[in-house]
């Protein structure tokens, strides 16, 4: 009886609410990540070494061995991915595997902006492109799993376009973005939102299974007192396979109007 309790008394709800499924917002899906403009091919007179990564510390920052034997440590220049080492936030590690992927073990290109070419750490401040030319800040960027930050004039040449490869990530709620007030407006992350996102998460769950107890309750008796105990289980047997899924997405548009 469980099923066809639920979906009567979810119709009835949604009818007094106006809410339908298609107001449930389902955060996009990491999508394949295309070649793009503004690489290798323009020559903009910045200087370039050519570099194998030994090792992947986390999304922004790499150990590197140039081609005349040089090793030391890189930092991605004008972003920042979550952290994923001493601290594990949110989209860190997703960050750290999709880099890994990428370049660890593998020959890249590094490119120095005008300015300071060191961090206060000695690491070395590159861009950083793909045998194939495509610079790896515009990937980490358009997925969602860095933001643009650390911004130093004169190490802007590439500054606009990769704020405009944020914008697409932020669009489309990828990584970072799929977390409300995740990002602060300076490019940082904010911990706390994402404790309040698993909070809202886990009392949406609740929501529903005290929401299904309600419907159960509420409704069994008139259902039984109308149709009887053996006419409410025939029907129940004859259509509760069919709105099993009808059921989920509409207690979920019931939760989800409560929390907007």
């Amino acid at each position: 009886m469980n099923r066809l309790l639920t979906t009567i008394l979810c119709i009835l709800v949604l009818s007094i609410t106006g809410c339908s499924v298609s107001d449930y917002n389902i955060p996009a899906s990491p999508i394949e990540i295309p070649l793009i403009e503004d690489t290798l091919q323009h020559d903009n007179g910045l200087e370039r070494v050519n570099a194998t990564v030994l090792y992947v510390i986390d999304g922004d920052t790499y150990e590197v061995l140039t081609e005349k034997g040089a090793k030391f440590k890189v930092r991605a220049l004008l972003v920042d991915s979550p952290e994923s080492t001493k601290e594990v936030m949110a989209w860190g590690l997703e960050s750290s595997s999709f880099t890994k992927q990428l370049i660890e073990g593998k020959k890249v290109i590094l490119e120095y902006d005008k300015g300071e070419r060191t961090d206060k750490y000695n690491r070395h401040l590159c861009y950083i492109y793909l045998e194939d030319g495509t610079r790896l800040q515009d990937l980490l960027l358009r997925a969602g799993l860095a933001t643009v930050r650390y911004v130093y004039p004169p190490n802007t040449t590439h500054l606009d376009w990769l704020k405009s490869q944020e914008k697409i990530g932020r669009q489309q709620k990828l990584g970072v973005w799929s977390i409300p007030y995740y990002v602060n407006a300076d490019g940082s992350y904010n911990s706390e939102a994402v404790a309040a996102s698993n909070y809202e998460r886990d009392l949406t769950k609740d929501g529903m299974i005290v929401a299904s107890e309600l419907i159960e309750h509420q409704v069994e008796g008139y259902i039984d007192d109308t149709l009887g105990p053996q006419g409410g289980e025939l029907v129940d047997q004859l259509i509760g396979d069919q709105i099993e899924k009808g059921i989920t997405d509409g207690i979920k548009s019931i939760i989800d109007s409560v929390f907007k």
